[in-house]
């Protein structure tokens, strides 16, 4: 959750240990998937479009924008990854 108002209107920086993973801990990167994944971003519940951030293993990067986040709004970064496995039979 956010613990300020955000103005977004020159975009923002998020960055790791702003967020938490699924036990509670503090994270020190995000998961990086490259090629074999993909990232979404909810903010408030809602799955925002791609084109408005950039995540690298570091950093959520939010585009300018006139819209604003208010204080103790959830924002959740999903990373999905794919793995292929080869079974000969």
């Amino acid at each position: 959750m956010t613990t300020n108002d955000m103005n977004l209107k020159d975009g923002i920086v998020l960055l790791p240990n702003q967020f938490v993973d699924d036990g509670g801990n503090i994270i020190n990167e995000f998961a990086d998937f490259g090629q074999e994944g993909y990232y979404n971003l909810y903010v408030n519940g809602v799955l925002q479009e791609g084109e408005i951030y950039r995540v690298n293993r570091h950093a959520i990067t939010l585009t300018a924008t006139t819209e604003h986040i208010t204080e103790g709004t959830p924002i959740i970064i999903e990373s999905v990854g794919f793995t292929t496995r080869i079974v000969n039979k």
